[in-house]
């Protein structure tokens, strides 16, 4: 892992900030920095941005399949769409061996849906994603049925 001794000293990389995770804090960090005239990268292993708090009216069938997501380019210009293996000192890399250098590096990847040892826990569903939303949509049209 390089040193900051060892970063370029291009005013590129000092002028650019990565942010890792594309979710709501990813995004509004990078929008921030954008705003103060300052490069992005964002880096996510998603190609979408999944918005959580409308994710049980689109299981429900009140909202469309199209409000549970939207591509992370829609947000953000500069997307990398792979997973980052290693931060360090003014660094990522990620995992088709590329390395991004920058001035700062902003971590904010979020949670995973936690599964408590509860009897018959395994029956239920979680809703975090878009494809979780369409999967107990189609559970629930079936259900009806």
């Amino acid at each position: 892992m390089p040193t900051t001794s060892e970063l370029p000293e291009s005013t590129e990389a000092r002028d650019r900030v990565v942010v890792i995770g594309g979710g709501y804090a990813g995004l509004h960090a990078a929008t921030a920095v954008q705003r103060m005239g300052v490069e992005v990268t964002l880096v996510d292993s998603s190609e979408s941005h999944d918005f959580v708090t409308r994710l049980a009216a689109v299981a429900g069938g009140t909202a469309p399949l199209s409000d549970a997501a939207a591509p992370l380019e829609d947000f953000q210009g500069d997307v990398e769409t792979v997973r980052a293996t290693t931060v360090g000192d003014g660094m990522v890399e990620l995992a088709d061996g590329r390395t991004i250098h920058a001035g700062a590096v902003l971590v904010t990847t979020g949670a995973e849906v936690s599964r408590p040892p509860i009897e018959g826990i395994e029956a239920v569903r979680g809703l975090r994603n878009a494809q979780d939303a369409a999967d107990l949509r189609g559970r629930i049209a079936s259900a009806e049925s």
